[in-house]
């Protein structure tokens, strides 16, 4: 859609392939995750990556889970089932595999920062949150019904 729209409007025609490359390899869940090859590509990459990250991050991150119908933890034995092979889908899992591995996969030093400064928000925050529901004197089972 970019390449027919630039090539409609007068847009500078050597730029146009640069745009869509960077447009094609923004996304970290597309086939072509990691093969930026402009600073234009991997800094749009980085922009979107900031994104899923931090504050925003979690909180995109519980509307999707929440609009999707998963919990935000499973409980087993009473305790927060962390385990991989979990059959049920969850705000905690979908932390421990997919938001968790976002930190180290920007290209940009300035990124790099910003999301280091991310991480350490978004842990704290993870880390507080097992806590509150596994070591508070609840029955987290009477907030499930």
């Amino acid at each position: 859609m970019a390449f027919d729209y630039l090539n409609g409007i007068d847009f500078p025609k050597e730029k146009i392939d640069a745009v869509c490359h960077a447009i094609l390899y923004h996304s970290n869940g597309s086939k072509y995750a990691g093969k930026q090859k402009t600073i234009e590509a991997k800094i749009l990459y980085d922009a979107d990556k900031l994104e899923a990250v931090g504050v925003m991050g979690l909180i995109r991150a519980f509307i999707f889970l929440g609009n999707c119908n998963n919990p935000l933890y499973v409980l087993k034995d009473g305790k927060i089932d962390l385990s991989e092979d979990c059959k049920t889908d969850s705000f905690v899992r979908y932390y421990k595999r997919h938001l968790s591995k976002n930190y180290d996969r920007f290209f940009t030093r300035t990124a790099q920062e910003l999301a280091e400064k991310h991480r350490a928000i978004d842990e704290d925050f993870f880390s507080a949150f097992l806590d509150s529901v596994q070591h508070h004197d609840i029955d987290v089972n009477d907030y499930l019904e």
